[in-house]
Formats: structure tokens, sequence, C-alpha cells
């Protein structure tokens, strides 16, 4: 009995899947329409006001139980989304997507120890090893030579949106996003007691970042 309840309800489980897989490719080809129109209009593939509402109401509609699972769904699919419309605007080929390896590989993140990215990096990938490269494009060349697995680099801001560089290189090198994680950033800005401040220096995003605290 036990077992006849097992199979009919992995039976519907296969059934859901199918229904699931056809929604997603249904999504899919709407995202096309979307990446043709912000071609068209000169439109970032990031949106991050509408992306947001997406999550909140996703997590509203669930349970309390499964909010933040369903969540962590709709962010794949629209990192996916994401993906794909970028290949788009950029007129390069559609990627094939696997799952990624998150144990015992090799890491390769732009910076040094104890940067953001870093953190980034641990947290997608805990126990591998992790390499610093100076500049995204070598992070990139790691991943294309196998000198890496996985390359880490932010892509977006919640402030300050696309991180354009690491898309163009996305599609430079046709590689697409496999895995994905949130982390807070902090900054502070540093002086000498008493200086006279007329110039800030930072890198482009922190200044982004920080923008509504430095105007």
């Amino acid at each position: 009995r036990i077992k006849m309840d097992l199979a009919k309800i992995r039976k519907e489980i296969d059934a859901t899947d199918d229904q699931i897989l056809s929604l997603f490719l249904k999504r899919m080809e709407l995202c096309v329409g979307v990446a043709k129109y912000k071609k068209e209009n000169n439109m970032q593939v990031f949106q991050g006001k509408r992306e947001q509402e997406i999550l909140e109401r996703i997590k509203n509609e669930s349970p309390d139980d499964l909010a933040e699972g369903a969540g962590q769904l709709f962010t794949c699919i629209m990192d996916i989304s994401k993906c794909l419309q970028q290949r788009i605007l950029s007129d390069a080929p559609v990627p094939h997507f696997e799952s990624p390896k998150t144990q015992s590989v090799r890491i390769a993140c732009p910076g040094t120890k104890g940067s953001n990215t870093e953190e980034a990096s641990v947290k997608l990938f805990p126990d591998s090893e992790i390499d610093f490269y100076p500049d995204f494009s070598d992070v990139f060349e790691a991943v294309e030579n196998g000198s890496a697995d996985y390359g880490v680099l932010p892509i977006e801001n919640s402030t300050a949106g696309d991180i354009r560089q690491t898309y163009d290189l996305l599609a430079k090198y046709n590689f697409y996003i496999c895995k994905r994680t949130q982390i807070k950033i902090n900054h502070c800005l540093a002086a000498k007691p008493g200086a006279d401040i007329k110039t800030i220096y930072s890198h482009e995003q922190a200044l982004k970042q920080c923008f509504g605290f430095l105007k």
C-alpha cells in the first residue's frame, strides 16, 4: 500500500515537473521579447526595482515556511533570464547551462584577500582554493585556460545597477552565470583627523553605491 502510494505521488511529481518545465520555457520565450525591447530602447538588462517587485510578490503569495525557498527559485530563474537577455543584447550564442560543483574546486576572483569578492567566493564555494587576479578580464582568462574552475565577480548592485564590464566579458568569452549569492556591502570614508575634504578617491562602484551620501 505504501509503495503504491509512493509510486502514485512520484507520478504526480513527474507530471508537475513537466508543467514547470513547460512554463519555464514559456518564460524564457517571453524574456526574448523583453531583451529585444531593451535592445531597441537602449535599456540595461538588470532592472532592480522590477526584480524586487517580483520577489516580494512571490514571497508574499507563498506560505511562510516556503517563502525563502520560493524567492531563491525565482532569483535563479531571473539570473538565467538576465544571462539570456545579455546574450541577445550582445548578439552572442545562447549558452548551455549546467549545475556547478561547489566543493573542492579552484576559484578565480578579482582583488585581494579580504575583499567583498572573496567573501562571496567563500559563501558560494566553501572549502575551495581561491586565486586572486588584478583585473576582471584576468578572471575570465583563468577560467578560459583552465587555471580555475569558476570565476566569481560582482555583476549588479542594488543601488548602482549593472556592473557593465562583467556583462561585456560574459559575452566576449561566451560564459554564463551558473550560481549567485548576495552580500551586504559597507563602506567608510577614511581621512586624517581635521582633514578638509575636497576630493574623494575610490573605486567607481563604491562611488556609485555611496552617491546619495556623497552628494
